[in-house]
Formats: C-alpha cells, structure tokens, sequence
C-alpha cells in the first residue's frame, strides 16, 4: 500500500517561521510518499501550457508567511536509500529524507458544494489525486499482470528507467519559498507532476 501524504502548505518554513527551515510529519517519514502542489495553466481545450511551483498569496494566519508547496530536509529521518537515485543529490543534500516525492496541482482545483462550484487548493487536495492516479494504475497492472505497485520507491524507479517515456512532468519554474524549482528532483516539486500513461507503462513493461 501506498500512504501518500501532503508535504504542507507553508513552503519550506513549516513551522510558520522564516528564516527556520522545516518539514512537516508524517511528510517527512520514509514510508510515506508526500506530495508537494503546483499551480497548472491549461488551453481552451485542456491542453497544459504552463506549469509553476505552487507559491502564491499572503497567508499570515495559517503560515506567518505566504502559501507555498512543503518541501525540505528531515531533522529526524536518515535519507533512505531509495533517494541515492540519479538527480535526488543536490547542493541542500545532508544525508537526511528529502521531500517532497511528487506533485501536482494544488491551485484552482474545481469543487462543488452546496449547489454551487467554487475552488480549493493546498497540498491536501494535491496528495488525493496522485492516490486516484495510481489507484488507476494499479487497476491497469492487476488486469495485466496480477501485481500492484506501492511504497515511494516506485517512484524514483520510473524516473531513472523511463526508457524514453516520460512519466513525470518536469516543473523547472519557481520556488518554495527558499528551494528553487530545477531539473530532475527538487525541492518544491520533488521528481515532477503525473503523466499517469506513460507512468503505468514505465511500471508495467520496466519495473514490475
């Protein structure tokens, strides 16, 4: 099973403090998958334009800060040995979990309540749709061949056996509040936004 786990809100300053970086629990714990936000721009037709680290708005009653995608460096937690992937090292890196694994989008996200459709946001909105996903997922490799992917493993293993597919969306833009956005693995994003197709064939053909 696959427990995944909003990185926050607060950008890299979870305890709602700048200038102290944190992270939050149970996030930052190694069999936990956290998910970081990102704030995704489509076309008339559903295409995707544009694709930003999710870090916007003044919040000084939750945060003390602004709104922004969770991600940093554990004070408690070993680096576990899944993060020795290609890319995950990086000039932050101390030896300690790293976070966030993934993301996606965590701005304007549709919802309709009491007769009426209005917009959500945060972390916690972004971790249930990469569960959705990879509940699809594991739907398509149970059919296909009687397995199902779990743990955040998995994760960095379609990363570095993509085999030209392309299971992640690499968000290069922005910031958390302190960690920039860059190629590969960060900290505002940790290896991209989903690309479920691509994604399942990776694990299927690849990885199971």
């Amino acid at each position: 099973m696959t427990v995944f786990v909003a990185s926050g809100d607060c950008g890299a300053f979870t305890d709602r403090v700048f200038r102290s970086l944190s992270v939050s629990f149970p996030a930052s714990a190694p069999w936990a998958t956290a998910v970081g936000g990102t704030i995704l721009s489509v076309g008339g037709n559903g295409e995707r334009t544009s694709e930003v680290v999710w870090s916007n708005g003044s919040n000084p009653f939750s945060c003390k800060n602004r709104w922004g995608s969770g991600g940093g460096l554990s004070q408690v937690y070993p680096r576990p040995d899944w993060q020795n992937a290609s890319g995950v090292n990086n000039q932050y890196s101390n030896g300690h979990r790293q976070i966030p694994e993934i993301s996606v989008a965590a701005f304007g996200l549709a919802v309709y309540f009491n007769g009426q459709w209005g917009a959500v946001g945060g972390t916690s909105a972004a971790s249930p749709i990469w569960a959705a996903g990879v509940s699809l997922v594991n739907e398509g490799l149970i059919h296909q061949i009687d397995k199902y992917a779990y743990s955040p493993r998995m994760f960095y293993l379609a990363a570095d056996r993509n085999d030209g597919m392309q299971p992640f969306y690499d968000v290069t833009r922005g910031n958390n509040l302190y960690y920039p956005a860059t190629p590969g693995w960060d900290y505002p994003t940790g290896l991209g936004t989903p690309n479920l197709a691509d994604f399942y064939q990776v694990i299927c053909r690849d990885i199971m």
